[in-house]
């Protein structure tokens, strides 16, 4: 009976640990290190400057379309109802 046992023991010990290795492992460690990747993305030194560069042009964007309207509530006193 013993011997029964442990040689079903040793055959399922054997189908855990195979399924352990070759099914679990690889997908934790796929896993694992696809968010590890995640968190190290920053902007490079160049995507800072373009962004900076699109930020300061907006503001300028921004700064033209006030004075625009300025203008037209000088010359125009209603144009912001007639559109």
């Amino acid at each position: 009976m013993t011997a029964m046992f442990t040689s079903i023991f040793s055959f399922l010990l054997t189908l855990i640990i195979g399924f352990l290795v070759f099914m679990v492992l690889p997908v934790w460690l796929f896993l694992h290190y696809r968010n590890s990747n995640r968190g190290n993305r920053r902007f490079s030194e160049s995507d800072l400057q373009r962004l900076n560069q699109l930020q300061n042009h907006a503001a300028n964007l921004e700064a033209r379309v006030k004075v625009l309207e300025t203008i037209l509530d000088a010359k125009v006193p209603n144009w912001r109802v007639n559109r």
